[in-house]
């Protein structure tokens, strides 16, 4: 039993006893004092042998925890027992008003939680930021140990060199972010040399991660920036692999499956591949 208690503003006869149970829920509250809960009052339980808990039952459920000042609380739910002298008689006090109502019996203890603005937890968040470091991973395998000259390598009349393709890239994801940001802003860039247009490819990436990573609200749903901008950026990565082929310089096939891709992980530094053929 984590709290009880007799209320002595009770009816005649009367007496409330309070049964909390922390379900250490996190959840954001902004305010205690305008907590507001509703009371559900259960008809006499059977059978409880004139138990003092289980005479009368009320449930009392928060349906609104503003943010508290500290990071978060939990959610509590009380449930209390009404007994009285006379049997079907329940405690005036218990319709009184919200705040007599409210029995905050229990907050989380000792525990880290996220801030009420962040969206780390976010499932879609996630999945798309996980889509990015798949990005990273992938092209970081295209692009790496190029040799020399291939960024002007011609695979056909009027197709484009894969120095212009890793420029596109980078565009794409500038164009991402900014959607994201909510000032939607295209522009096409000129070819780098290679290194740098590697350079600016992990930055770009980085920089729409880090924006995923923080509390900016996002302006545009996930769905829309994954089958745009990150899916034609896939499928210009998958060029650049036919392009090394077709240059003489192949990557190895792999199980991406059992790649080792982590959200949050954009740039050069990407793990060994656990399974080429």
């Amino acid at each position: 039993m984590a709290n009880s208690w007799l209320n002595p503003n009770a009816a005649a006869g009367g007496h409330e006893c309070a049964l909390a149970f922390d379900f250490h829920q996190n959840f954001a509250g902004e305010n205690v004092k305008e907590l507001l809960c509703s009371l559900m009052v259960m008809p006499k339980l059977r059978r409880t042998r004139r138990h003092k808990f289980l005479n009368y039952a009320q449930f009392r459920a928060f349906h609104q925890m503003p943010a508290i000042a500290i990071v978060s609380p939990a959610i509590v739910l009380s449930v209390s027992t009404v007994y009285s002298a006379r049997p079907g008689s329940i405690s005036r006090h218990a319709f009184g008003p919200p705040t007599d109502q409210c029995n905050l019996v229990g907050m989380t203890e000792g525990k880290t939680t996220q801030p009420a603005n962040s969206h780390a937890s976010d499932p879609k968040r996630e999945l798309f930021r996980h889509a990015l470091a798949t990005l990273a991973y992938r092209g970081g395998k295209a692009v790496r140990n190029a040799p020399a000259g291939f960024a002007e390598f011609h695979g056909g009349e009027g197709l484009r060199t894969p120095g212009q393709i890793l420029a596109h890239i980078g565009d794409l994801l500038d164009w991402a972010l900014s959607i994201a940001a909510g000032q939607q802003k295209w522009q096409d860039s000129k070819p780098l040399a290679w290194d740098k247009e590697v350079e600016r490819f992990y930055a770009a990436l980085k920089k729409f991660d880090d924006f995923l990573a923080s509390s900016q609200p996002v302006h545009d749903p996930f769905e829309k920036l994954f089958q745009g901008p990150v899916a034609d950026a896939l499928t210009h990565v998958g060029q650049i692999a036919i392009l090394r082929r077709m240059a003489g310089a192949p990557i190895k096939g792999e199980n991406y499956h059992k790649a080792e891709i982590t959200m949050g992980r954009v740039g050069a530094d990407q793990s060994a591949p656990k399974r080429e053929f």
